[in-house]
């Protein structure tokens, strides 16, 4: 099972009967990208969930995407725990929905809304403090560069 990128390329060279002259380091790093990528972007695995707390911070509603981990893709689900331990969920909406409801809104108040609009994750209404907001989302795995790196398709897929 390859685990890093080194013990990848090792094993395609055994399973193609060839070696590092004949198929370089850089084709196999770029063809095991290229299949990371292409599986992140027509299954929704386990091996491309990603996880992020987003701290809110009071009338501040924009959270920019590239704060986070992997290479956003598409949501999946958000929510916070209030101060008596209940979990509350935060509802997607599209954008066209989040503007009806909020565009013109001077209201603030608890996370119960979120959109994706313009590389920026939109919390309505308007958080009306700090929050710990926890975001699942489908993304794409950072590409593997070095010889000792991993991603989660390396460490339990192959």
């Amino acid at each position: 099972m390859a685990n890093d990128l080194t013990t990848m390329q090792t094993e395609v060279w055994g399973w193609t009967d060839t070696d590092s002259e004949r198929l370089p380091e850089s084709y196999i790093t770029r063809i095991t990208n290229g299949i990371i990528a292409d599986l992140s972007r027509s299954a929704d695995l386990l091996f491309n969930e990603f996880e992020e707390t987003i701290t809110t911070a009071a009338d501040d509603q924009d959270y920019p995407i590239e704060d986070l981990t992997g290479k956003f893709s598409r949501p999946f689900s958000m929510w916070y725990t209030q101060d008596n331990g209940t979990i509350s969920r935060v509802e997607y909406v599209s954008p066209e929905e989040f503007e009806k409801r909020y565009q013109n809104s001077d209201g603030s108040g608890d996370p119960k809304h979120y959109t994706i609009f313009n590389n920026e994750i939109l919390i309505g209404p308007t958080p009306d403090g700090i929050y710990s907001v926890t975001f699942k989302y489908y993304g794409f795995p950072a590409d593997l560069a070095a010889s000792t790196d991993t991603n989660n398709y390396l460490a339990y897929a192959w």
